[in-house]
């Protein structure tokens, strides 16, 4: 949570050098080529600004400029398909590809928390409160959803397409399938 504007200058600089990485080259070039790497950072820096003046500011003229960055986070996100709440997520977020990540206000994501695109970070439909909380380091495949009451520890990978909807899993687990089954880290490929 980001609670003065040194926190917000020290997440903002973490995350540009991971979206640098990732192919961002600054803001003008990255536009003009219509990068998708360059809207997605530009989400991520709207969220964390959002999320400053949330928890930070309260005049009347702050609420105002708050008022005009969600809008322009909001449409963004309609945009590419990504709705992740203010205090949900912890800093280094990576976001690989757009395109259906959602995550539930509710839930807690720790540090460094690499999304790949078509996620859903769910409550189990009945109870809102009911949501995954995960730790630091986590790997989210491409369309893998965790719903409902899942506690996933630090340094966990959860494979592609995995649904894990309950349960508890150690640090330094492998997810995998329908539902999600934690295969021993050696043993990626099903071979003994």
């Amino acid at each position: 949570m980001i609670n003065n504007k040194d926190e917000l200058k020290r997440i903002l600089k973490i995350e540009k050098n991971i979206y640098l990485q990732l192919g961002y080259k600054n803001n003008i070039l990255s536009k003009i080529l219509n990068s998708e790497i360059a809207y997605i950072y530009s989400y991520i820096r709207l969220l964390r600004y959002d999320e400053y003046y949330e928890n930070c500011k309260k005049s009347i003229f702050s609420k105002v400029i708050h008022g005009f960055i969600r809008r322009k986070r909001n449409k963004l996100g309609l945009i590419l398909g990504l709705n992740i709440p203010i205090n949900t997520c912890d800093i280094g977020l990576t976001i690989y590809h757009s395109n259906g990540i959602i995550i539930n206000s509710n839930a807690k994501i720790g540090k460094n928390c690499k999304f790949h695109g078509d996620n859903c970070i769910g409550n189990d439909g009945i109870n809102d409160n009911i949501v995954p909380i995960l730790g630091d380091n986590i790997d989210i495949g491409i369309g893998a959803k965790i719903i409902g009451n899942v506690l996933i520890e630090n340094n966990v990978i959860v494979g592609a397409n995995a649904v894990v909807l309950k349960g508890k899993y150690s640090s330094n687990s492998i997810l995998v399938g329908m539902p999600a089954k934690v295969i021993e880290r050696g043993n990626i490929d099903g071979k003994s």
